[in-house]
């Protein structure tokens, strides 16, 4: 699909300790916008562009609390819509005659 297409609401995938295990980073298209959330403990073993991470104002506080972080930024860039992701997805699927049939992550949440 032409990058010009793409047009997904923003996300953002909430990570921890899984900087070349997580599912979900791989899968995310370089021309849709998109953050991985982490702890400042963890930003450096990500090693991702400045651009794609935001950093938690504290460590080891759990998913609840960056999650909360999240709907937190995310009204204050006063998003109407925006994709929570956990980082431990490994595919998406539609179903064609009864079959599971992989897609991208593209094509799932721009389907949604």
């Amino acid at each position: 699909m032409a990058s010009d297409t793409h047009n997904l609401s923003p996300i953002y995938v909430p990570s921890k300790g899984r900087a070349t295990t997580s599912k979900t980073i791989p899968q995310l298209p370089e021309e849709e916008e998109w953050s991985v959330v982490l702890e400042p403990q963890d930003v450096e073993r990500y090693a991702l562009p400045e651009k794609r991470v935001i950093v938690l104002p504290e460590n080891d506080r759990g998913l609840a609390y960056a999650r909360q972080f999240i709907l937190a930024h995310a009204r204050s860039k006063k998003l109407g819509w925006f994709w929570m992701l956990d980082d431990d997805i490994s595919g998406f699927y539609r179903v064609v005659h009864g079959r599971n049939q992989r897609i991208s992550l593209f094509e799932a949440l721009s389907s949604a």
